[in-house]
């Protein structure tokens, strides 16, 4: 499946399998994404930075610590979810392993960031701007 998004002075394009297809778990999750600038823009001049896949929420990273509290330790436990694959340059193809995911219905979600310079006070600043795309897909 092919989509396409228009962000500032940015095209977007991710090719994912289709969302009724089922991919199979021992096979891997091909996904091709690239973000081009649009010749002749006169948006928001913006800059590719990185892109981040999560399969569903993403990989989670727990970790405990231990605090004390009325005089008594208490172990909190943090989880933190990072990105199953991150991808540094446009275009990239990715292959994301479907291993430990159940059968049925899951979501690809695409976090771009973008770099952009603005003149604030005479000064250049740098800020980050980031766009997120989802796309359902199956698991059989």
């Amino acid at each position: 499946m092919l989509i396409k998004a228009t962000f500032a002075n940015q095209l977007v394009t991710l090719t994912t399998p289709l969302p009724t297809a089922c991919t199979s778990l021992s096979r891997t999750l091909n996904i091709s994404f690239s973000s081009t600038a649009i010749a002749g823009s006169h948006a928001t001049k913006l800059r590719f930075a990185r892109a981040a896949l999560f399969l569903d929420r993403g990989l989670a990273r727990r970790h405990r610590v231990t605090t004390r509290s009325n005089g008594k330790k208490k172990t909190v436990t943090t989880t933190v979810y990072a990105a199953n694959e991150i991808l540094t340059r446009s275009p990239e193809t990715a292959r994301l392993a479907l291993t430990g995911l159940k059968s049925g219905a899951h979501t690809l979600k695409l976090k771009i960031s973008y770099k952009q310079t603005v003149k604030l006070h005479g000064r250049t600043q740098t800020t980050t701007i980031v766009k997120t795309l989802t796309t359902p897909f199956r698991v059989c």
